[in-house]
């Protein structure tokens, strides 16, 4: 007979039966899925004050490390969206339709016939906003891709100085 401290035969027995005993938890949960989620809101009726302020203390304490998370992963989303958009838009290369700039944080996105103060603010959205309806709507026809420059150049002066430099040329 070993003489094991009691915790390390409780311990073996957890490991010896740790399989069987996951497979019955999920079992029970999924056969008692309302059960378990009508006494869950009782609970939470029941000490929701206490619930709260203990998310807030938790929340408080680790804020700074949740945010620097999230703001990580909502800037990779939103530049892999916008490269989504603008290579769709670019026929599969990013690139400026006026002068061939390629760098992805100059290029945006432009409607070709203009009017695009007039349909953000139908549809209410405005830079990734406006990314994820166009990718909603399965990229509806009417925008191309324009570095900055020639996006403020065609909407301040209604054409691009790479365009007037082509007429000249003609």
């Amino acid at each position: 007979m070993s003489l094991q401290a009691p915790s390390t035969r409780v311990e073996e027995f957890k490991a010896e039966n740790r399989a069987r005993r996951t497979t019955y938890e999920k079992a029970y949960r999924l056969k008692n899925k309302d059960r378990i989620r009508a006494q869950q809101r009782e609970y939470y009726r029941a000490n929701r004050e206490r619930i709260l302020a203990q998310f807030k203390k938790s929340y408080i304490v680790r804020r700074d490390a949740i945010r620097t998370g999230q703001n990580a992963s909502l800037k990779r989303l939103r530049a892999e969206l916008k490269a989504e958009v603008l290579s769709h838009y670019s026929k599969g290369t990013m690139i400026c339709a006026c002068c061939g700039e390629t760098e992805p944080r100059f290029l945006s996105l432009d409607h070709i016939h203009g009017g695009g103060n007039k349909h953000r603010r139908e549809v209410n959205a405005r830079g990734i906003g406006l990314y994820r309806l166009l990718r909603k709507q399965g990229y509806p026809d009417g925008f191309q891709v324009l570095c900055m420059n020639c996006n403020f150049a065609k909407s301040a002066y209604s054409t691009c100085p790479h365009q007037r430099h082509e007429k000249d040329a003609a």
